[in-house]
């Protein structure tokens, strides 16, 4: 009998033991696993943050690259332009007389709109055969205009598309006067006309006017 239950105690004991050593365990290899976790969640952390890093930097390079393209295409349609002004006021300096020049240029300056529509009109007479009804209309008109003899007319070219006018005025705005009352005549016709007025190099008050369609 005490030999029997000395074994259950014994037994007991050692399923106390058991236990323990379980409970004592669990703990530990718990926090090992949490601790061999911990790092890769971190880690995974990191490398998203890294990539969005990556995205972004990515993204702005190209809008720069995109920004500094648009800039060399705006420069080099400015530049363009700025040659085929150049090459205009070429052509217009040597079609008319020297008396004229300042119309065009003055200073630095360039009066880059009058100077493409003179290259218009140019072109227009080299590729039109001259328009003589035309021409006698506008002539006719401005002989017979009231402020007539204010104005005297050096150059009166036509063609079906354009005509060029220059000449001097020996009053303030008589020209501006009678080019606008042309506008009103049955025969006229065009759409666009652009008029400058300045001193010749003499001091006398001249005009250029540009009409076409």
């Amino acid at each position: 009998m005490s030999k029997f239950f000395i074994s259950i105690v014994i037994g007991g004991l050692a399923i106390v033991l058991s236990m323990s050593l379980f409970n004592n365990e669990t703990p530990v290899k718990r926090a090992a696993e949490n601790k061999n976790h911990t790092p890769e969640k971190q880690k995974r952390v990191v490398k998203t943050d890294t990539d969005n890093v990556g995205i972004i930097k990515n993204s702005n390079e190209k809008l720069v690259s995109e920004q500094e393209r648009s800039v060399d295409t705006l420069q080099a349609k400015k530049q363009a332009s700025q040659n085929k002004t150049a090459e205009h006021l070429q052509l217009a300096l040597a079609r008319v007389p020297d008396s004229y020049h300042s119309i065009f240029q003055w200073s630095q300056e360039v009066d880059e709109e009058m100077v493409n529509e003179y290259a218009l009109a140019a072109s227009n007479q080299e590729q039109q055969l001259a328009d003589i009804n035309l021409e006698q209309q506008l002539s006719d008109f401005i002989f017979q205009h009231e402020l007539s003899t204010q104005v005297d007319i050096e150059v009166l070219r036509c063609t079906a598309s354009s005509c060029e006018v220059y000449g001097k005025e020996l009053s303030s705005n008589a020209w501006g006067v009678i080019i606008e009352d042309a506008k009103q005549a049955s025969w006229w016709s065009f759409s666009n006309d652009a008029t400058r007025n300045g001193m010749s190099t003499t001091g006398e008050m001249v005009f250029l006017t540009i009409i076409r369609d």
